[in-house]
């Protein structure tokens, strides 16, 4: 059994995984080609090629999720008991959904480091804060609106079709046998869309990513014409 769940759990981390990172990977090809005139197949060979780093990326989002995150999020969790918490969490988490998400892009489309590209990914958070932050809570929330809506119809259907068995005189195992098949079909339901949907949220994060690095890349091109003959005077 143990050996079951493991294997199960790997399985669902790389799924998630190959997920999260599947948007990014096509919005860098997609920049790259300046448009969508490339195949499926380098899709795949990109993220063949860079598995190893988005698993490194993740151990280290990990590993400083359970030392710096979890005294920050102990810290909020105390303040909520003065009810600045609740507005600081609103605030805090997702700017660290959307700090991990610029950080990743970087990660991905620079040949730097992991701490280096978190470095660079709250450099564009701070730069453009709550247009940041006021988006991506938007977004989350549209998101699992949807998420509820469509997962839950299944559900409802279970409900309704037990009672509509028992009244039509089936037996009660047969009932409860059907609502089992329906709640899991709900939550298999409920994860592909979230595992859809949430991508909505990482193309979001990727759209504000690639605005930012144009304008101070334009930036950075409109001070360097500026210095243009500066060294002569």
């Amino acid at each position: 059994i143990i050996g079951v769940f493991l294997l199960f759990f790997l399985l669902i981390m790389f799924i998630s995984l190959i997920n999260y990172a599947f948007p990014v990977i096509y919005m860098n090809l997609y920049e790259k080609n300046k448009g969508n005139n490339f195949e499926t197949k380098e899709i795949v060979t990109e993220l063949k090629s860079k598995f190893g780093k988005i698993v490194i990326f993740f151990l280290v989002i990990f590993l400083l999720s359970i030392t710096a995150g979890l005294i920050i999020m102990g810290l909020v969790f105390a303040l909520m008991f003065i009810l600045i918490g609740f507005v600081l969490a609103l605030i805090l988490v997702p700017a660290l959904l959307a700090f991990v998400q610029l950080s990743f892009y970087e990660y991905m489309n620079s040949e730097i480091g992991v701490f280096d590209a978190l470095g660079k990914g709250f450099e564009k958070l701070k730069q453009n804060f709550w247009p940041i932050v006021g988006s991506t809570v938007v977004m989350y929330f549209i998101i699992q609106i949807v998420i509820t809506i469509f997962s839950m119809v299944p559900y409802v259907i279970g409900i309704a079709s037990m009672f509509t068995s028992l009244e039509n005189g089936n037996s009660q195992e047969e009932s409860l046998s059907f609502l089992s098949i329906m709640m899991v079909l709900f939550m298999c339901i409920a994860m592909l869309f979230s595992y859809i949907l949430n991508n909505l949220l990482v193309v979001n994060n990727g759209i504000i990513y690639y605005s930012l690095r144009e304008q101070n890349e334009n930036k950075n091109t409109l001070s360097d014409i500026d210095l243009i003959g500066t060294d002569s005077e």
